[in-house]
């Protein structure tokens, strides 16, 4: 569902910073429930990674700088899918840091992450990331298949869902957007009956070519200003192939 590394990525970068004791830093790879993390310096650019068998390894009060591997990994935001897993298969490590055109840490892009992108399969990052949207103000859900198990599995209420498109090594593109007063409610709706779908979303339906997101949100106000944010973002209705 994607081409290059910056539409994988996950943006909720858990970085350490190198004068960090190694309890410190099992402590929060803990509480995010991840493997491992970029160490960064004051100017938020990756000198190390650090995993969890690195520090578990390492006295309490050792320093995350000495336990970590440098160099790092990296990639860029703009490089494609295939590039990083050749990079991953090459390296044998599992994750890679993504760096922006200034060298700065701007995500992490995992082994299964490039995986699921070169199946088409919807790309998922940890639980315990808020996969928070700076622009609309609202935590989104990762994308899922738009189908009844995983449409069932959404909290009732009110929110926005966005409707998306892609595949393997497909472009992501953003179909369809709206407020609703019950996204499990809704998104049902767009799977049983016909006429409640918008024109075209029914095409991609039958191609099994469709995915979601959601977000809730309670006030009417913050919905519609919500929805103008990614209204406002490139919507586009290609026919299905």
């Amino acid at each position: 569902m994607a081409i290059t590394v910056g539409e994988i990525i996950n943006p909720e970068v858990l970085s350490l910073r190198p004068d960090e004791t190694a309890a410190d830093a099992l402590g929060y790879l803990r509480a995010m429930h991840v493997s491992g993390a970029p160490v960064l310096d004051a100017e938020l650019k990756p000198v190390g990674v650090v995993t969890w068998d690195d520090l578990a390894a390492a006295p309490p009060d050792a320093r995350v700088t000495d336990q970590m591997n440098a160099p790092p990994l990296t990639v860029g935001l703009t490089a494609s899918i295939r590039e990083a897993a050749h990079a991953i298969a090459a390296s044998g490590h599992h994750r890679l840091v993504v760096v922006n055109g200034t060298g700065r840490a701007v995500g992490v892009v995992s082994a299964l992450d490039v995986v699921r992108a070169l199946l088409g399969v919807p790309i998922r990052h940890p639980a315990a990331f808020p996969h928070y949207d700076a622009a609309t103000g609202l935590i989104w859900s990762d994308p899922a298949t738009l189908e009844v198990d995983a449409a069932g599995q959404v909290a009732d209420g009110p929110g926005l869902l966005t409707l998306i498109t892609g595949g393997a090594l497909v472009p992501e593109r953003l179909i369809w957007a709206e407020q609703c007063s019950d996204l499990r409610a809704r998104l049902l709706e767009l799977l049983v009956d016909p006429r409640a779908r918008p024109p075209g979303v029914g095409a991609w339906l039958e191609a099994g070519a469709l995915r979601f997101r959601v977000a809730s949100c309670a006030q009417a106000e913050d919905r519609w200003r919500a929805l103008d944010v990614v209204l406002d973002r490139e919507i586009t209705m290609p026919p299905p192939r």
